[in-house]
């Protein structure tokens, strides 16, 4: 699937990671769940469950690879996502 590098969300999700000098993808999500932003971000919002177990809002994988496309992160994968919903 082709990374959408062109999608204004993905683009402010990026420039907010610049301004406020967030280097994880983790780091963004957290900070827009604490500041409660996420209506900005309406079309890559999803709820995310890891192998682990751990369930948590984040990011569609699009546009966590369109991220990566754009932004050099420090991300580390610690557990596979298995299931991803809209919401």
């Amino acid at each position: 699937m082709r990374a959408q590098t062109n999608n204004p969300e993905i683009i402010n999700y990026v420039e907010m990671m610049k301004e406020y000098g967030i280097t994880t993808i983790v780091a963004m999500n957290n900070y827009i769940s604490a500041h409660k932003l996420w209506k900005k971000f309406n079309s890559i919002k999803r709820e995310n469950t890891y192998a682990s177990g751990y369930t948590s809002i984040g990011i569609s994988k699009e546009a966590y690879k369109a991220i990566l496309n754009l932004y050099e992160t420090s991300d580390v994968i610690t557990s596979r996502l298995v299931s991803q919903h809209r919401i």
